[in-house]
């Protein structure tokens, strides 16, 4: 499991055309955990329990065996508890009411009361973070989209989807891609992206650079050899140098 700080889509078998138990920390909004019925986000039918958000720490409580934070963002309050182990020197002093912090953590449930149990917190150090977060969060909705779109969800009848306050949404289901046959799921989430430039009327297409940011949580090496596949097999052409591409359709 990996609890690094940052989080976003994650999903370790592709191929796998059941309900997923995906890996990683999920980038939230407060309003997502709560708009879930369990202590896991199920995103496009994977789930999971490791979130990470970042939000105002309004107050602070102290007791002999944790130390609770209650946060609030843009979309909700919530208590996250930090539990202390007796020989522990909490470094906890430098998170201030009132000022952003990132927690990382595993959700709890009892009764409705939803709540997170800290593995991490740190202060936000500027607000770049904080609208870097809620960016994560977007993206990661969108990968988890594209990957159960891509990846064996039914093409028939109805899929359910949620939307970035975590309710889940009923929607009939869009239909295979045509053409991208020879591409696993990582290639045509990549070659989508690409394939935007043209609804933009782009002529420039979009640069290595900025396919690269888009998706963090390819490695650069992957993004590059997914673009030379993609460019030997014809589905994508360099336009003004060698790190610009288009879509072909």
């Amino acid at each position: 499991m990996d609890d690094s700080f940052g989080g976003g889509f994650t999903q370790t078998n592709v191929d796998q055309k059941t309900e997923s138990k995906a890996e990683g920390t999920l980038p939230v909004f407060i309003k997502m955990i709560h708009n879930q019925p369990d202590d896991v986000i199920d995103l496009y039918g994977f789930e999971y329990k490791m979130v990470t958000v970042v939000a105002i720490v309004k107050e602070i409580e102290h007791t002999s065996t944790k130390i609770t934070y209650s946060m609030e963002d843009i979309t909700g309050k919530i208590k996250a508890h930090y539990w202390i182990d007796e020989e522990e020197t909490v470094g906890s002093s430098n998170i201030m009411i009132n000022s952003y912090a990132r927690v990382v953590g595993a959700l709890r449930s009892q009764g409705d009361a939803k709540s997170i149990m800290i593995y991490k917190i740190h202060p936000v150090n500027g607000i770049n973070e904080v609208s870097t977060h809620y960016i994560e969060v977007i993206n990661a909705r969108f990968q988890a989209e594209s990957f159960a779109n891509a990846d064996g969800k039914p093409m028939n009848g109805n899929v359910q989807k949620m939307d970035v306050d975590g309710h889940q949404q009923t929607t009939a289901a869009a239909p295979a891609d045509s053409g991208l046959e020879g591409l696993n799921a990582k290639e045509k989430v990549v070659f989508k992206m690409i394939q935007g430039a043209l609804a933009d009327q782009s002529e420039t297409g979009y640069g290595r650079d900025e396919i690269i940011a888009r998706f963090p949580h390819f490695s650069e090496d992957e993004i590059n050899a997914m673009l030379g596949k993609m460019t030997f097999e014809g589905l994508i052409y360099t336009t003004v140098d060698n790190d610009h591409f288009q879509a072909c359709y």
